[in-house]
């Protein structure tokens, strides 16, 4: 059985990365190890799962920061203007068809509800929630990048109760939601995170790969061999236990 300071110590040497973790700092590790087990320790077979999962969130927070390095600063602007006025979460990434299959079992749209997906790229998940959704759904999508968010308007002009913003979702009031997907990179779930926090109450959460900063899912799926963990949020798992301190 493999130990989490054995765990860390692989870790460490795979990825050649010193006291900080680079991208994964010590305390993302810790919640990465938490966010799979409850025990002190895992098997091979574990360990192998874990490993996968780490390393695509380095891949994909290495991606981020090249994306970052290489953008001017951004602010925001009501009209649709160019991406680099706007703070980017997480590069492009598609979902997966198996991850959104999941996500929306979990959301489980009902008439009422309103759905946030924040960085909603080429429009695919909100596109995907709006067939089965009922017509009433408010289902709305924000994309700060101008050529995306161009893409999912176009896909979803035949979809009344969708809506794509070109914004800067760091700025944007979304504690109207009841529902909210995610797939962010860890800065940009930190970015957003005081917004997320004023819905933990009021909103089912689902994240796509990264952990929300301080929060237990209240369930971790894997919706294939290979891909990264879906984490799921429900609104009454803050009705028997607190974000974690």
């Amino acid at each position: 059985m493999i130990t989490y300071d054995d765990w860390v110590d692989d870790l460490h040497e795979r990825h050649g990365i010193g006291e900080g973790f680079g991208l994964v700092t010590p305390n993302e590790a810790r919640r990465h190890w938490e966010s799979f087990t409850t025990e002190e320790s895992i098997s091979e077979e574990e360990r192998n799962e874990l490993d996968a999962i780490v390393d695509e969130n380095i891949g994909k927070a290495v991606a981020f920061q090249a994306l970052i390095r290489g953008r001017k600063s951004r602010c925001s602007n009501k009209e649709r203007v160019a991406t680099r006025n706007f703070r980017v979460l997480a590069p492009y990434n598609p979902t997966p068809d198996s991850a959104i299959a999941i996500a929306l079992s979990f959301l489980n749209l009902q008439e009422n509800d309103i759905l946030y997906d924040i960085g909603c790229g080429d429009g695919r998940f909100v596109i995907s929630a709006a067939k089965d959704a009922p017509k009433k759904t408010k289902i709305i999508g924000i994309e700060a990048d101008a050529k995306l968010a161009t893409r999912a308007e176009q896909a979803a002009l035949s979809i009344p109760n969708v809506q794509i913003l070109q914004a800067d979702a760091t700025c944007i009031d979304f504690t109207d939601a009841t529902k909210i997907f995610l797939y962010l990179v860890p800065c940009g779930l930190s970015a957003i995170k005081s917004t997320l926090d004023k819905v933990r109450h009021s909103a089912d959460v689902v994240s796509y790969t990264f952990t929300i900063p301080e929060w237990i899912p209240d369930i971790r799926r894997v919706p294939a061999p290979n891909r990264a963990a879906i984490y799921f949020y429900p609104r009454s798992t803050f009705s028997k236990k607190e974000i974690k301190q």
